[in-house]
C-alpha cells in the first residue's frame, strides 16, 4: 500500500511540473504573440483554444451530463468556473499590459504577492492555516524575490551612474 501511495504522490508531482511547464509556455507564447498582434486578439485565441481543448477532452468523458443537469450544485459550480475563468482572463490581460509598460525585474516581486493572497484565500474560504514549513517556504521565496529585485535595481542605478567612455 505504501508503494501505491508513493506512486500517487510522484504522479501528482509530475503532473504539477507538467502543468507549470504548460502554463509557462502558454504565458510566454501569449506575450510573444501580443508583440505583433493586438493583445485582445491574442487573448481571444488563447481562451478560445482552451475552451475548445477542454470541451474536446471532457465531453467524451462526461457525456451530455456535462451540459444538462438538474443539480443546483452543478449550476453553482458552473457559475464559479465562469467567474474563475473571467477573473483569470482579466488578470492575465492586466498583467500583459503591465509587462508592456514596465521591465520584468520590477514586476516580479509583485508576483510573489500571489502566494500571500492564495494563503489568505485558503484561510478565508477553507479555514486552512499553513503549517510552519509552508510559511518558512513562503518567507524564503519572498526574501529571494525581494533580494533579486533589490540587486536588479542596484545594478540598474550603478549602470546609469557609470560614466560613458
Amino acid at each position: 500500500m505504501a508503494d501505491q501511495a508513493r506512486a500517487q504522490v510522484l504522479k501528482g508531482i509530475g503532473l504539477a511540473i507538467a502543468a507549470m511547464a504548460c502554463f509557462a509556455a502558454l504565458d510566454t507564447t501569449t506575450k510573444w504573440v501580443s508583440l505583433s498582434a493586438p493583445l485582445m486578439v491574442a487573448m481571444f485565441f488563447r481562451y478560445a483554444f482552451q475552451a475548445v481543448a477542454t470541451t474536446a477532452i471532457e465531453l467524451p468523458r462526461q457525456g451530455r451530463s456535462l451540459l444538462h443537469t438538474a443539480h443546483i450544485g452543478l449550476h453553482v459550480l458552473r457559475g464559479g468556473l465562469l467567474l474563475m475563468g473571467g477573473m483569470g482572463s482579466l488578470g492575465h490581460f492586466i498583467f500583459v499590459q503591465a509587462f508592456k509598460r514596465t521591465p520584468a525585474a520590477v514586476l516580479m516581486p509583485y508576483m510573489y504577492a500571489q502566494i500571500a493572497f492564495a494563503m489568505l484565500g485558503g484561510w478565508l474560504m477553507f479555514s486552512h492555516v499553513p503549517d510552519a514549513w509552508t510559511i518558512a517556504g513562503m518567507a524564503l521565496i519572498a526574501v529571494c524575490g525581494a533580494a533579486g529585485a533589490w540587486l536588479t535595481a542596484h545594478e540598474s542605478l550603478a549602470s546609469a551612474e557609470a560614466p560613458e567612455h
